[in-house]
């Protein structure tokens, strides 16, 4: 169904604008406490796990390659990055 234009409301006689119905998918919907809880403690996890691996890895990664290996490797990383986002916008 079409909804009407802010022009077409203008208009309609209350009982028209009674009678238009508005698509499921475009209805709020309430988010609730549990969905909350469970998104913030994915994002926590999502964000620490990755921060804890690298605290760990990096020395060693930076040892097997040395300094300037590093440096490279991550200069490298990094340019991937930001051309991948800058390509996506």
């Amino acid at each position: 169904m079409v909804l009407p234009t802010q022009h077409n409301l203008l208009t309609t006689t209350a009982a028209e604008q009674a009678m238009i119905q508005i698509p499921a998918a475009e209805l709020p919907r309430h988010i609730g406490a549990k969905a909350i809880r469970r998104g913030l403690a994915l994002n926590v996890i999502g964000t620490v796990l990755p921060a804890l691996v690298a605290i760990f890895s990096i020395p060693q990664i930076v040892h097997g390659l040395g300094h300037a290996r590093f440096g490279v490797l991550r200069l490298l990383g990094h340019s991937s990055t930001q051309s991948a986002f800058w390509i996506s916008v």
